[in-house]
């Protein structure tokens, strides 16, 4: 799987592992569950049968799809970039 930050670091780009020709915007901070953002995902998956899980009343259980999960492992080394690239105060080389 492959994905890229899309138009703000929490909204990444994930492509699909059947179609690479197809993909799915994962937003990282919908659905707190309890303590935790959940996220969302476009794909049919998540739309059709975990939100509505997600969605039940009294609910405490996270529920993602493969594409959800790719982007919260990933998220942080591509934010990070993303902020390195947009963010002119960033130096280019680590400095001690």
């Amino acid at each position: 799987m492959k994905g890229k930050v899309w138009d703000s670091p929490t909204r990444i780009m994930v492509e699909s592992e059947s179609d690479s020709n197809d993909a799915y915007l994962v937003e990282l901070t919908d659905y707190p569950v309890g303590e935790v953002l959940n996220g969302s995902c476009q794909c049919k998956h998540f739309v059709c049968k975990l939100k509505p899980l997600l969605l039940k009343p009294g609910n405490t259980v996270t529920r993602r799809c493969k594409h959800l999960l790719w982007a919260r492992e990933h998220a942080l080394d591509m934010i990070l970039h993303h902020f390195k690239k947009h963010d002119k105060n960033l130096h280019d080389e680590a400095t001690i």
